[in-house]
């Protein structure tokens, strides 16, 4: 698949389907990216699509690389956690869990367990029995984030109940709760060495907290609508955050003031990542538009089109050397991409 396609809606069947949203949908995604066509053919890089899932479920809410590089799992909205290969995007085991896995998913960091989240709380799988291991529940409301210690010892969540809680990831005692969000909290990272978490919120902030004692450190504010994802850059003193104001930004955490803003994507949803090297960024957005930044200066390097007509990207993840990067899209397919 080329980084350009023109899109056409089909059926289910495979029939083209020229009326109703589909097609309404096509045109305006052929739009964009004719709209964005010079962008993609100027870039610096050209990303190459290496493999394309089958339709896994629903949308895919959170792709994460394991640690070894090797395997990724996939989370998608109608309850349905996936573990991929890599090379060929390979569907090897399937959990389905319609209350604890919706919204996210993440590794331990010795690639033994694995977390995801939903409606109900949240829980921590065996790799080797993918029986869980630990429930996490105590949330007023459904569980939209979820985020291993750089140990493995705790596990952060995010809720639409206002709130972040730390638990112990092998009791599930919870550890501490994390109030000061005035919205429901979307996203939860803990920094690189494990002592600070910082979270998402529609309340249209980002917070830095404790990660022992659960205070607040820090909000940051700048955003004009709900915060969407957020992530600390490897060495620890940024941040950056997707908003749906359309904007990606990123943070120096010892001022608390914003660096740069990466621009120009569509609202109303934008996600944003850090390479594990910390030298380029990933953004995605509405109708299917990834790109690529210069980690220093926010210079945009490469813009890349996935040419799936549902054209929403709903998360994106780096390989753990950064040479890759797996995208969950609006139509339960991941795509894995070679950026380098």
């Amino acid at each position: 698949m080329s980084a350009l396609t023109v899109v056409t809606s089909f059926s289910a069947s495979g029939d083209e389907v020229n009326t109703s949203a589909q097609a309404i949908i096509a045109k305006e995604i052929n739009r964009q990216v004719m709209r964005y066509r010079s962008e993609i053919e100027s870039s610096s890089i050209s990303p190459e699509l290496l493999a394309q899932s089958n339709k896994l479920g629903g949308v895919i809410r959170s792709v994460a690389f394991s640690p070894d590089g090797q395997m990724l799992l996939a989370v998608s909205v109608d309850g349905v956690a996936s573990l991929l290969t890599v090379s060929d995007a390979k569907v090897v085991h399937s959990v389905p869990d319609r209350e604890f896995a919706q919204y996210g998913g993440v590794y331990s960091p010795d690639g033994k367990r694995f977390a995801t989240c939903g409606d109900k709380g949240a829980r921590i799988f065996s790799l080797d029995s993918m029986k869980p291991l630990v429930t996490l529940t105590g949330h007023a409301m459904l569980v939209q984030g979820i985020a291993f210690s750089p140990d493995g010892a705790r596990v952060a969540t995010a809720s639409a109940d206002r709130t972040a809680r730390i638990w112990n990831a092998f009791t599930g005692a919870s550890e501490a709760t994390l109030s000061g969000h005035s919205f429901f909290v979307n996203a939860v990272a803990f920094s690189p060495d494990g002592k600070r978490i910082a979270t998402a919120s529609w309340d249209k902030t980002a917070r830095i907290w404790d990660a022992v004692t659960g205070e607040e450190i820090a909000a940051l504010l700048g955003h004009t609508a709900p915060v969407d994802s957020i992530g600390f850059s490897p060495d620890g003193a940024r941040l950056v955050t997707g908003a749906e104001d359309g904007s990606a930004r990123i943070w120096q955490i010892a001022s608390g003031k914003p660096v740069f803003e990466l621009g120009g994507h569509i609202p109303p949803h934008v996600i944003a990542a850090f390479s594990p090297d910390g030298t380029q960024l990933a953004t995605g957005a509405f109708f299917d538009i990834a790109r690529l930044w210069r980690a220093s200066d926010g210079k945009k390097v490469a813009t890349f089109y996935g040419g799936l007509p549902g054209g929403v990207i709903f998360a994106l993840a780096f390989s753990p050397d950064g040479h890759r990067l797996a995208v969950g899209t609006f139509e339960g397919m991941v795509q894995i991409w070679a950026v380098r």
